[in-house]
């Protein structure tokens, strides 16, 4: 049986609003100048009715897809996007949780965040990266900036999100898999600062649904 991993619960209807406004302005737009345009006037205001109308109907798509690129079977976790894709059988799974990484270069706020990543029984990291906690806001939770790591005390709220959520369904099914002595219990990669992907030095802790949390020593 394949389930789908859960999407935000409270307001799931409000992510489709921006785009399905988007929409029906274009093709009132491109009906409008279809019916009182003339010449000039009706091809431009026709084909900016039309590009609206299309990005607003590819933003669905969109999010609609993001909902389904992740799936738990009884034995597996999938993560089918458009290209290079994963499975990992949950009895290999070695690691699990939220990582915390920041990024430089004046990206801005919005990319600070805690990112959900697996971790197969190669040792290999793979981030989802449709589930991410953003550090943003005055209530976010993120590093305390006189620190290297993420502020401990703050973290337990990263159970009450939607990442952490799903990254709790996904713990479950692994344990009820792997048992108590399985890889996730006796490896917890989350532990350790993963080796591969880009950005690693970035990366300065974890929270992970196993009940643990840490700070990575300072990369050097």
């Amino acid at each position: 049986m394949i389930k789908k991993l859960p999407s935000r619960r409270r307001f799931r209807f409000l992510v489709y609003v921006q785009p399905l406004l988007l929409l029906l302005f274009g093709l009132f737009i491109a009906t409008l100048a279809l019916e009182s345009g003339h010449g000039l006037s009706l091809v431009l205001g026709f084909l900016v009715g039309l590009a609206a109308a299309l990005a607003g109907a590819a933003a669905i798509v969109l999010v609609a897809r993001r909902e389904l690129l992740t799936k738990i079977t009884e034995d597996a976790l999938h993560f089918i996007p458009f290209v290079h894709g994963w499975t990992i059988p949950l009895s290999e799974i070695a690691g699990l949780g939220l990582l915390f990484q920041t990024y430089g270069g004046g990206q801005g706020a919005a990319l600070h965040g805690w990112y959900l990543t697996v971790w197969d029984g190669a040792g290999t990291a793979h981030q989802l990266p449709q589930f991410v906690v953003a550090a943003k806001g005055r209530r976010a939770i993120r590093p305390d900036p006189t620190d290297t790591g993420p502020n401990m005390p703050n973290l337990m709220g990263l159970s009450y999100t939607w990442p952490g959520e799903v990254a709790e369904q996904i713990y479950d099914a692994v344990v009820r898999v792997q048992g108590t002595g399985g890889p996730l219990a006796k490896r917890h990669l989350h532990r350790e600062r993963p080796r591969n992907g880009k950005h690693t030095a970035r990366i300065v802790g974890y929270w992970s649904p196993d009940g643990s949390t840490g700070r990575y020593p300072r990369a050097t």
